[in-house]
């Protein structure tokens, strides 16, 4: 048996199909069908809430949050991967939350292959004077100097293709067409994608809110949007929030279909 799981980073239940019918805030036809013949989890709890501290309880299947939260994982504690992998299973990791290098936390522990897909958050990948940055909204509306990070890595885009979901669930579907043949694989795929920034391309963003003319605040401050945001801008950022979930949800629709045309929905479990 091989084991896929999928981590989708601040993905609400509201603007998924399969939990709330009629009221979903995105469209998520992909993750919709995906759950139609699926086990699927209606109260689940996690031990820990945010990225680091979440992804620590997961690996280790220790309870982390308040006792570790964003401190890096003890070197001591054993990995879901090295018992993968100590078990004759070919582990891999394909990631783009820029918490798994950038600050240390080695939750890369234990994988036999590591992807590390550069350029989410505030990851120090491209630095280069010569590029011009515009927020896209007031600097008091947004979180200015990890933005301004953010779209210094995203200066090269130019295709849907090149956004950071489209490109972690690319290289997971290399790795699954490199290694599908193998007896026993483990794959985690780790997308910080429906996180914020929220900037995916236009004509998904035209499905929810098209016309809208003003500052979009694409990474916005936190804290009560009433204090920087006005009631347009407001709705305009939850538009650009339900079209990045429906874009993620294309993407992983992709990998999915990899699963289907490998022959691997007999002997892989996809979580």
């Amino acid at each position: 048996m091989n084991l896929i799981v999928v981590m989708m980073d601040t993905l609400r239940i509201d603007h998924v199909g399969a939990y709330v019918g009629d009221r979903v805030r995105a469209k998520s036809p992909n993750i919709d069908w995906f759950a139609e013949q699926s086990l699927l989890f209606e109260n689940a709890y996690v031990g820990s809430f945010p990225t680091l501290p979440c992804r620590r309880d997961l690996f280790t299947g220790r309870w982390g949050h308040p006792f570790n939260t964003w401190s890096e994982m003890e070197q001591d504690l054993p990995t879901m991967a090295e018992a993968f992998r100590k078990a004759g299973y070919a582990t891999g990791l394909v990631y783009d939350t820029p918490m798994f290098m950038t600050q240390g936390a080695f939750l890369d522990r234990g994988f036999g292959s590591i992807e590390w897909i550069r350029g989410q958050g505030r990851d120090p990948w491209i630095a280069d004077d010569r590029i011009e940055i515009e927020l896209p909204a007031a600097e008091h509306k947004v979180k200015a100097e990890g933005l301004r990070r953010y779209l210094a890595n995203q200066s090269r885009r130019r295709f849907e293709s090149d956004y950071l979901v489209a490109r972690t669930m690319t290289e997971a579907i290399h790795w699954l067409e490199r290694n599908y043949t193998r007896d026993r694989f483990v794959l985690w795929i780790d997308s910080w994608d429906p996180h914020e920034p929220w900037d995916p391309p236009q004509y998904y963003v035209d499905q929810y809110n098209p016309g809208y003319v003003g500052d979009e605040a694409i990474y916005p401050c936190y804290g009560e949007w009433e204090h920087f945001l006005t009631p347009e801008e407001h709705h305009h950022v939850k538009a650009l929030y339900a079209a990045e979930v429906t874009m993620v949800d294309r993407w992983l629709g992709h990998l999915l279909d990899t699963v289907g045309l490998l022959g691997l929905e007999s002997n892989t479990m996809v979580v």
